[in-house]
């Protein structure tokens, strides 16, 4: 498909994503009264991380191990 030398519309709205007032630039918490708290990005890493590692030792607990992670190939040991 040719563009006949005509950009694309979604390159001509790239500044307005990339530099728009709207644009966020730094984490946001969500609070128990639903408002939206910033905070820095080494505790929005941390808490997202210990938010996967809950769910990820949720779910393996309850598997039945019918499958094999990278780290279990090959180590019979329990």
């Amino acid at each position: 498909m040719s563009t006949h030398g005509y950009t694309c519309n979604k390159t001509l709205r790239l500044d307005h994503y990339q530099n728009g007032s709207q644009r966020l630039t730094t984490p946001l918490r969500r609070e128990a009264d639903g408002k939206f708290t910033p905070v820095d990005w080494d505790t929005a890493i941390a808490e997202v991380a210990q938010r996967f590692a809950a769910v990820r030792d949720t779910s393996y607990a309850s598997s039945n191990k019918c499958h094999s992670t990278p780290t279990d190939a090959g180590n019979d040991q329990q």
